[in-house]
């Protein structure tokens, strides 16, 4: 009778411990389950700064393309309709409406010279796209060798606003090189672009793709306008993917776990 009782207690002492342990390593598994969520739910709002302009210039042998995206409501506000919204009016309406305004506004973004002389857009196509974003795609003439300088006049009207402003890369399609990146604000809205030299054309050979974009994720106040450098912003780009690969990692090994201690 002693043993047996001595038994079922050692029997019970160990199933309590095995419970106690199990929910310990829930708990502890759920802890991190939501740290991560938190990490990764960060990362991702910090993608969508809705300040946030971006643009990008391709030099083309034949043609100068330059790509403007930003948000309905920044797009609202350059077309001069402010921040009230006409809630019985739907969106596509409302941006037929404000499309001409808008062309305009698109036109004279950026105040673009080429070797000193006026670089006018040949053509301006403004468009809705996904994700409730405006897209603004202008051609301008082939830009060859010159030195190119970009001013972002557009961001004038947005100073008032909020803290606007515009991450720029010029790429150059014919030699496959990053050309320049930069950050500009209204306080600091010029960018230069160097004459390129034909000599470089041999050294570029060796090139056999474009560097990856900079991705902006969270703009400076306004009056503290900063640059962008293009080795620091490359590394803070992956870092969004660093954190889910990670997460997805620790994941498993959560997952994993759990099931090895219900067996």
């Amino acid at each position: 009778m002693t043993r047996s009782r001595c038994a079922g207690i050692s029997v019970f002492q160990r199933s309590s411990i095995s419970v106690f342990q199990h929910f310990s390593v829930s708990a502890f598994h759920t802890r991190w389950c939501l740290a991560l969520s938190a990490l990764l739910f960060a990362s991702v709002a910090r993608a969508h700064d809705p300040y946030e302009i971006t643009s990008t210039a391709n030099l083309f042998s034949n043609r100068t393309e330059l790509d403007i995206e930003m948000e309905y409501r920044t797009a609202r506000l350059l077309a001069g309709l402010g921040w009230t919204i006409n809630t019985n009016v739907t969106q596509a309406d409302e941006f037929a409406t404000m499309l001409p305004k808008l062309n305009e506004a698109a036109g004279a973004f950026f105040d673009v010279t080429a070797g000193r002389n006026a670089f006018p857009a040949r053509e301006t196509n403004v468009t809705l796209g996904v994700e409730n974003h405006v897209k603004i795609h202008l051609v301008y003439p082939p830009a060859g060798d010159r030195p190119l300088r970009f001013v972002a006049d557009g961001l004038k009207p947005l100073a008032n606003e909020g803290p606007y402003g515009s991450s720029l890369i010029v790429l150059d399609r014919v030699r496959q090189k990053v050309l320049a990146q930069s950050v500009l604000f209204a306080a600091t809205p010029v960018a230069e672009v160097p004459a390129r030299s034909r000599d470089d054309v041999a050294a570029s050979n060796q090139v056999t793709s474009a560097s990856p974009p900079i991705v902006l994720t969270n703009f400076p106040a306004a009056g503290k306008p900063t640059e962008a450098k293009g080795v620091s912003q490359g590394k803070k780009s992956v870092l969004p993917l660093a954190f889910i690969g990670c997460g997805l990692f620790v994941a498993g090994l959560i997952f994993f776990g759990m099931r090895r201690n219900r067996k």
